[in-house]
């Protein structure tokens, strides 16, 4: 992450890096969106990777600066989703942290207006062997509904015959740099 920070031409914070991602559950890992959050020494967020991912294997990072608990930042989508979605538009991610959840929105726009919307709360834990195995018991298809639920949705789209993108050839891209929204403003 430190490279992908790099990259993007943000300071590397010099605490650590917490990751937030679905689990892995006995033979099945699939993520649609990982979070990295770079923190100083004082444990305070000062950046964020917004890491994307298709059903196809591929993904893409977006990184922004962070400046306290609650953040939101835009950036060009520059990465194939979903075939019912071209790869145009932006993203709109608005990131709030408490002290035991984390809350994250991302909103796909396009003309300036929303296409699709997508939210995510977690409860924070330290990685603990009885907080893997609690997850593993209460939710052990949760990764394996997130594919599922992908595509419930993608069927009901093509079902109402939404217009089907071919997926574009695989480039090689740098991290997209994400604004804060207030700093797009000015």
């Amino acid at each position: 992450m430190e490279g992908t920070l790099q990259k993007a031409g943000l300071k590397i914070p010099n605490g650590p890096i917490r990751l937030v991602t679905f689990p892995r559950h006995t033979f099945y890992k699939f993520a649609p969106i990982s979070l990295w959050l770079c923190l100083d020494r004082q444990n305070e967020p000062k950046a964020i990777v917004y890491e994307v991912r298709n059903t196809f294997g591929e993904g893409h990072c977006y990184v922004a600066p962070v400046d306290g608990m609650w953040s939101t930042h835009d950036a060009d989508k520059r990465f194939h989703v979903s075939p019912f979605f071209d790869v145009s538009g932006k993203y709109k991610f608005s990131l709030r942290l408490t002290e035991d959840e984390l809350h994250l929105g991302v909103t796909t726009m396009k003309d300036g207006a929303p296409l699709h919307s997508a939210t995510m709360v977690t409860r924070i834990e330290n990685a603990t062997d009885g907080a893997f195995l609690k997850t593993a018991l209460t939710m052990p298809f949760s990764t394996i509904g997130v594919t599922m639920g992908i595509h419930w949705e993608a069927l009901k789209l093509w079902i109402k015959g939404a217009k089907y993108h071919s997926k574009p050839p695989k480039t090689e891209q740098s991290p997209t740099l994400a604004i804060s929204s207030a700093a797009r403003k000015n």
